[in-house]
């Protein structure tokens, strides 16, 4: 497997999804790498931009590793690297609800770009939640701009 310095790696956290690195879940993955080793490697466009593995580049800058394992995922659009991101941070530790809906807004609307005939349930399918759940998230990004509604604990409270 490749390998690239941590030092040539490009990111911007304003970019990212997700918001909160979560220092307990950055601890548990450092604790991981020391014991098993990184199993999956982080995603680099070929401009070495991180599209997927934030907290796996946190983790190794902290053990003080100078390089990690990668692969290219230059061939993928916008959409595909948003749903490659969401897919990485929703099944590696829960996105809040705010991250989450941001996350399939951005998904539909770089989607939408692309096709102006695209559907919620195009979307819907592409990130593997239904179409009902799907459209609530939608509603609740654009929700995000009311402080009630974002400083909600839960999904189910800013709904």
């Amino acid at each position: 497997m490749t390998e690239i310095a941590l030092k040539d790696i490009l990111f911007n956290d304003n970019d990212r999804i997700r918001e909160d690195l979560q220092e307990d879940g950055i601890l548990e993955l450092i604790s991981s790498i020391e014991n098993v080793g990184l199993i999956q490697p982080i995603i680099l466009d070929r401009t070495h931009k991180l599209i997927a593995g934030r907290r796996r580049l946190e983790a190794f800058t902290r053990l003080q590793r100078e390089t990690i394992p990668f692969l290219y995922f230059e061939d993928l659009d916008p959409v595909q690297q948003k749903v490659v991101e969401f897919d990485e941070n929703a099944k590696r530790r829960q996105l809040t609800w705010q991250e989450s809906s941001k996350a399939i807004a951005e998904i539909h609307r770089l989607m939408a770009s692309r096709d102006r005939k695209h559907t919620l349930g195009e979307t819907a399918a592409t990130i593997g939640f239904s179409i009902g759940y799907t459209s609530e998230a939608l509603q609740l990004a654009d929700g995000l701009g009311n402080d009630r509604v974002a400083a909600q604990p839960s999904r189910e409270a800013a709904i």
